[in-house]
């Protein structure tokens, strides 16, 4: 796997925060953070093995990976563009062989904007 992170992203973000608001970019990827694993816990519900509520998988990953486009978690992004896809068709089994692929995907997204926000204080 490539950089869980865009730097030309990460340093367009760094500039509006230097010229806006120095807590702009700790704020943003604080918010990232807990909405991406909110998000990632109902795709869980939305794939539980007595049902998968295939709507709700596509919508889920829809909106992550704007979330993390925005971000610049490409990664991220990769993942859930990957499972909005198949959403509609695939497997369970695959599905949630995908959504793993998501949370192992935010686990190295957290830890490398975890050192971005290091920085940022």
């Amino acid at each position: 796997m490539g950089p869980a992170l865009d730097e030309n992203t990460l340093a367009a973000l760094r500039e509006l925060a230097d010229e806006d608001d120095p807590g702009f970019l700790t704020d943003l990827i604080d918010t990232y953070l807990q909405d991406s694993a909110s998000s990632l816990a109902k795709l869980g519900e939305a794939l539980a093995a007595d049902g998968v509520d295939r709507d709700q998988t596509r919508r889920l990953a829809h909106t992550l990976k704007g979330a993390s486009q925005n971000i610049g978690a490409i990664q991220m992004a990769a993942r859930c563009l990957d499972l909005e896809k198949t959403a509609p068709s695939a497997a369970p089994a695959e599905l949630r062989e995908m959504l793993a692929r998501a949370e192992e995907a935010f686990a190295v997204t957290r830890e490398s904007l975890g050192r971005e926000l290091a920085r940022a204080s």
